[in-house]
């Protein structure tokens, strides 16, 4: 609801309802995700999906996930609170082999 005053009106202010309605053609967003394809077992390595487009002028909300592979409970509870469009891991949270990342960014 928008209060409006009338300067015409002594008898104080009128109240209106305006409906806001959403873009008609909203922006779509658009992932673009790069990280290391080998890593060492010491340090850590970066998901990066920041130059990912689409925000309409606003960040990206990322949501993270393993699509293949496994990773320790420490590393997973770091990808599942994240929300950035960056995670950094630390290596040693990872089991051998191979690990597959998704990342879906939005448009909050």
């Amino acid at each position: 609801t928008i209060t409006l005053q009338d300067p015409t009106r002594n008898s104080g202010p009128s109240v209106s309802s305006v409906q806001l309605l959403g873009p008609v053609n909203p922006p779509r967003a658009t992932v673009s995700l790069s990280c290391p394809t080998v890593v060492s077992g010491c340090g850590s390595f970066t998901l990066d999906a920041s130059s990912s487009e689409g925000g309409g002028g606003r960040g990206l909300v990322a949501t993270w996930s393993v699509v293949s592979g496994s990773l320790l409970t420490s590393a997973t509870n770091v990808l599942n609170a994240a929300t950035a469009t960056q995670v950094t891991l630390d290596t040693s949270a990872l089991t051998t082999g191979s690990v597959s990342f998704r990342v879906t960014v939005s448009n909050p």
